[in-house]
This record gives C-alpha cells, structure tokens and sequence, in this order.
C-alpha cells in the first residue's frame, strides 16, 4: 500500500480548497482514494506577503 499526502497551497482559503479538490481529483483518476478528513491551515503572519493557506488530503492506493 502506498500512502501520500495531497495538498493546495494559496493565499485565500477558499483557492487553497480548490487547488486540493483538483489534485485530489487527479488522484482519484490514478487510484488513490482519500482517507480522513481535509486538513486547512495557516502558515506565516496575517498581512504578510508570505502568508497562505494549505489544505491537505491523506490518501492511499492498493499495491499492484
């Protein structure tokens, strides 16, 4: 079984969920099925250039 952690990373929450809804959507197309639940955070300071949203999806996939 193989394990991976699918994420989206962007400035607004909403864009993050979405960057995550499409990679996780490619997986899905790949075998790859989610396990748990969507995981949003912050990183960085609030008003700072450098500060975002990740959204993260665990996911596995049988062995072939």
């Amino acid at each position: 079984m193989e394990y991976m952690i699918a994420r989206g990373a962007r400035q607004d929450p909403s864009e993050a969920l979405e960057s995550l809804e499409q990679r996780v959507n490619e997986a899905l197309n790949e075998g790859w099925r989610p396990i748990g639940t969507v995981s949003l955070t912050f990183f960085g300071d609030f008003g700072a250039v450098t500060q975002g949203f990740i959204a993260l999806q665990a996911m596995i996939k049988d062995a072939e």
